[in-house]
């Protein structure tokens, strides 16, 4: 202690006895301490902080701009002082959370597509965090088709108890009402039938189902298409949303891991539930009918589901696919000028015919189709 005795300053007459033995204190303190004024920097927000929804979650204990400064700075120290992956992804999905509670969406999806972009990537646990708060901001932004797909995919990666019953409530909470139609009141052929098949293509976007990076080196320009090629991913499918984004993961890694391909080789995908999501980028061809000279200008469109009879786990296509795909070839055929006697089963347009794709029982509907759209003219 007395090498920390601070001698009494000649021409402090007025100063105190109170205010001496303070600084005395102070000083003391500071020479204590093993780190001495490392303390003042320590980001200790980033130390408390877990990748618990519900600490996530919680209102802040002083005012939100103040915790915000408090965790940029402990944020900025940390890359420096050794904070740990986990404190850094609690601090980044913290201070998105906390621009959500002031309404500033924009800036809290910024936040989380930093923590998508950091090197190494986080783990499910962080991602599954990261989908949910996404799916927050775009419900306050009227995005309610995003909202759900982010929901999606945070259900695929959700690992814990408290994230899975947190993404039931908000899936409940933004479900889509459910409107049957009696099939006697639209009739084959009519107007209001023509305008559903006319009515507006929604598609999931590649980020919205967290698509790897396409490598367009790899890829060949399209141009305008000219055919179309309908498929199925001959793997089952229940009618799980997550399960359908897994098996899209999966289909686009073995394209690209296993076959050396730039991309998933199909530029659209249908789930159980009707969803269009997109593929490939339609300015690249696809690798999906069998060789370069069947994919040039050719479309391709992939039902998820095993649809081949013979096999043991095979299944129907269900009606609400049978729809989507009915719009979405519309639509193509619409605008790219593309006749009705060009879209094709994988089957037809292979160059050996050596494949049972996309089964017999997509085969027939799509048969139905086709004969649909030349009955119609359309």
């Amino acid at each position: 202690m007395l090498s920390c005795m601070v001698a009494r300053p000649r021409g402090w007459p007025g100063v105190g006895l109170r205010y001496f033995v303070l600084v005395c204190l102070l000083h003391c303190t500071a020479c204590i301490s093993p780190r001495g004024r490392a303390l003042q920097t320590r980001p200790e927000p980033l130390r408390t902080l877990t990748l618990d929804i519900d600490l996530i979650l919680s209102p802040p204990l002083d005012s939100v701009q103040l915790e915000i400064r408090r965790l940029r700075q402990a944020l900025l120290a940390g890359d420096r002082s050794g904070i740990s992956r986990t404190g850094r992804f609690a601090g980044m999905l913290r201070i998105a959370a906390l621009h959500q509670s002031m309404a500033q969406h924009e800036t809290a999806l910024q936040w989380l597509a930093q923590l998508e972009r950091r090197s190494p990537p986080a783990g499910p646990k962080a991602r599954a965090l990261a989908h949910i708060l996404r799916s927050a901001s775009y419900v306050q932004l009227g995005q309610l088709d995003n909202a759900r797909a982010e929901l999606a995919l945070a259900e695929s990666l959700a690992v814990d108890r408290v994230s899975r019953n947190e993404i039931a409530r908000r899936r409940f909470a933004i479900a889509k009402p459910v409107k049957k139609l009696a099939p006697a009141l639209v009739k084959k052929g009519s107007k209001k039938a023509k305008a559903g098949r006319r009515a507006k293509v929604h598609i999931l976007r590649r980020s919205e189902w967290g698509s790897r990076a396409a490598m367009p080196r790899k890829m060949y320009r399209m141009g305008k298409p000219e055919r179309i090629t309908v498929h199925h991913s001959a793997m089952h499918l229940g009618n799980s949303s997550s399960e359908a984004i897994r098996q899209i993961r999966s289909i686009q890694r073995s394209h690209i891991r296993g076959k050396g391909w730039g991309d998933i080789g199909y530029h659209f995908l249908l789930d159980r539930s009707g969803r269009i999501i997109e593929g490939r980028d339609l300015r690249y061809q696809g690798a999906h009918a069998g060789d370069r000279v069947s994919n040039r200008r050719n479309i391709g469109i992939c039902l998820l589901g095993n649809f081949h009879a013979p096999t043991g786990n095979a299944q129907y296509p269900s009606k609400a696919q049978i729809q989507s795909l009915d719009r979405l070839i519309h639509a193509l055929t619409n605008k790219y000028s593309i006749s009705v006697n060009r879209v094709y089963t994988h089957k037809e347009i292979h160059p050996d015919h050596a494949t049972e794709c996309p089964g017999s029982r997509l085969t027939n509907a799509v048969r139905r189709l086709r004969n649909r759209m030349r009955e119609t003219g359309e």
